[in-house]
């Protein structure tokens, strides 16, 4: 967890009558902050979007037509 700071409990957040629902996460500069201060989500997100980057690359990478300069270009 970031902080010990405690949230008080039972507060509503409000936009002229309407009452906001209180969400567990939310993504902020393609980050994702949750209400506990836990960061697994945010993590897992970085580890999969790297992993589709790799694997969307790989193709180029491993491909015989393309020629070696263009690779080390990549």
């Amino acid at each position: 967890m970031f902080s010990g700071v405690t949230h008080e409990a039972g507060i509503k957040v409000r936009h002229d009558t309407q009452v906001i629902k209180k969400k567990g996460s939310f993504n902020y500069l393609e980050f994702i902050i949750q209400s506990k201060g836990e960061i697994e989500d945010d993590l897992t997100h970085h580890i999969s979007a790297g992993w589709m980057t790799w694997r969307q690359a790989s193709g180029l990478l491993y491909d015989k037509k393309v020629p070696p300069k263009l690779k080390g270009n990549f």
